[in-house]
């Protein structure tokens, strides 16, 4: 019965936030702005059939020429994705479920966050606001913007992790904070970039406050879960730094995603016209940057109520840090904060302010929830728990009618490409995120001039290719006299060459390899090996996870002893 009971509010959570993914159990797929997820997925799971793990390279993006973007676009989620297609879903359903169980995941995390706070009603009604904030809406059915719904959903479970620890340090908790701030980094780099702070910032407010344990232990246990969390996942996060050199990733942090050109203006924050087009420089962007008025009224209530309630009186500070840093995230988005921005260089990679706005709805949510946590100073007995019950049906009644015509596509295709086809991946898909190609790579300006075979047009030997797997290629060489191979993989220095079992060294031009071939019969084998970076990033994180498991087995054995 007990566990019934405490099933109850998770379970009632879970089905009310299911109504927000409910068009994903639609008929065909929605148009988004990020178009390449579906493709995105099938690549991994190719890879990952292929054989590479961790999966950094694929093979048919980049105009047939494949690249590494799974070195450099934070991968959590296409793994998920990926997962489902070995269960049999095909490519389009596991890219649906894959962003549903995001959705689905991030009221489940705000919902254990608040509860630390609040009642399990309050609760819930922090976890549906987070799930349906406009912005959430604008990631799922405006952007598509997988990597940060994600993110959006470790959010929560990494200041948890921080909370946990500052309130009874373990290696237990040291193991929810990593995996809480490992996933939001290996799930949306750039939102990783900008939660940074804040979570540093309330553990050093945690560790100033809390006054149950020594503080030297709090110190060295909150170190260990952010220094652990940054350790897990540095296979992904120290080779994405290190080699983006030999891409052209850099220069997305310009252009028409520079910063100076996306600030919001105040009054979108309030109101903001909803639509399914882009940001701009000025007011009348495509998309909307609205909080929620709802939220907004919600998070004053609660932030009164928070300061005011009685039984929160030890943790008033942890209200007053979220109102502050509810703030900062606002002052973020808006123009005034561009000093901020042009003092601090890597600012610029996080390209749009309104990026903010995830952890605007963070802080404004867990507000929220305590605006209902208040009644029993008003009324009370049964009367107390009857009106708070029914100020929650009445929050989440008008949050849903409110959220309705949000959580939406724009329209349903009747027929959509079908993204597993290489020739749209090759082509289609490729042109609409192609950064992870060398730097002096020439792109193709028709259809036909992608590679769709891995042999190049200026070779001069007979070459016929045996294998062309993700992370291997094998052809088979024939020549009278000896000439030139010219081999359509994009540069990357990953990949290493063999003739005939023995080394062999590649020439590069415009970022694509070129061979000149002895005469006679041969065996090239082109493999994709780890670099001595990415070794070194993965070492460390087996080794940081196995850390982290000895951790908690010694000290469970010895609270047993």
């Amino acid at each position: 019965m007990n566990m019934l009971k405490r099933l109850l509010f998770p379970v009632l959570l879970l089905l009310l936030s299911a109504i927000a993914i409910l068009p994903l159990f639609s008929q065909g797929f929605f148009p988004i702005h990020d178009d390449t997820q579906i493709a995105r997925v099938f690549e991994m799971n190719k890879s990952l059939h292929d054989g590479l793990f961790p999966v950094r390279f694929v093979a048919d993006l980049g105009y047939g020429y494949g690249y590494p973007i799974f070195s450099f676009y934070a991968p959590l989620a296409y793994y998920v994705g990926a997962l489902f297609m070995s269960l049999g879903l095909t490519a389009m359903t596991a890219t649906k479920t894959m962003i549903g169980l995001g959705v689905l995941l991030a009221g489940m995390t705000m919902y254990f966050l608040a509860r630390q706070f609040m009642g399990e009603k309050s609760a819930v009604v922090a976890g549906l606001l987070y799930v349906y904030a406009p912005y959430h809406a604008v990631n799922f059915f405006v952007r598509g913007a997988v990597g940060e719904l994600w993110a959006y959903a470790f959010i929560p479970l990494a200041f948890l992790g921080i909370w946990k620890l500052a309130q009874k340090p373990s290696w237990r908790h040291v193991g929810l904070c990593a995996i809480g701030f490992a996933g939001v980094i290996v799930s949306h780099n750039l939102t990783a970039l900008i939660v940074t702070p804040f979570l540093l910032a309330g553990a050093g407010m945690l560790m100033l406050t809390s006054r149950q344990h020594s503080g030297k232990r709090q110190a060295v246990f909150l170190v260990l879960g952010i220094g652990l969390a940054l350790l897990v996942s540095s296979w992904y996060w120290l080779p994405a730094i290190g080699e983006m050199q030999y891409t052209n990733v850099v220069s997305q942090a310009g252009g028409g995603s520079a910063y100076a050109d996306h600030f919001v203006c105040i009054n979108q924050l309030w109101s903001s016209p909803w639509g399914f087009g882009g940001s701009t420089s000025g007011c009348l962007d495509g998309l909307s940057f609205q909080i929620g008025k709802l939220h907004i009224l919600l998070g004053l209530i609660g932030l009164v109520v928070g300061l005011g309630l009685q039984k929160l009186r030890k943790q008033r500070f942890v209200v007053l840090f979220t109102a502050f840093c509810l703030l900062f995230s606002v002052l973020m988005t808006l123009e005034m904060s561009k000093p901020v921005w042009d003092g601090l260089p890597f600012m610029k990679y996080v390209q749009f302010p309104w990026r903010y706005l995830s952890l605007v709805v963070f802080f404004l949510s867990l507000l929220g929830g305590l605006a209902l946590s208040g009644w029993e100073n008003i009324f009370k007995g049964n009367r107390a728990s009857l009106v708070r019950l029914g100020g929650v049906v009445a929050v989440i009644v008008f949050l849903l009618l409110l959220s309705s015509k949000n959580f939406h596509p724009k329209f349903l295709y009747d027929t959509y490409r079908d993204e597993t086809d290489p020739k749209i991946i090759v082509w289609t898909i490729s042109r609409i995120s192609d950064e992870y190609l060398p730097k002096a790579f020439k792109k193709p300006d028709t259809e036909v001039a992608a590679a769709t075979q891995r042999i190049g047009r200026e070779t001069t030997v007979n070459a016929q290719v045996i294998s062309d797997k993700t992370g291997e290629k094998v052809i088979q060489l024939e020549s009278e006299r000896g000439g030139k191979l010219a081999l359509n993989l994009a540069y990357f220095p990953a990949w290493q060459f063999l003739l005939d079992s023995q080394p062999l060294t590649a020439s590069v031009s415009d970022g694509m390899y070129y061979f000149i071939l002895p005469k006679g019969s041969h065996t090239l084998q082109a493999r994709f090996m780890q670099t001595p970076l990415e070794k070194a990033a993965n070492t460390v994180s087996v080794i940081s996870v196995v850390v982290l498991i000895l951790g908690i087995i010694l000290e469970r054995k010895r609270r047993k002893a």
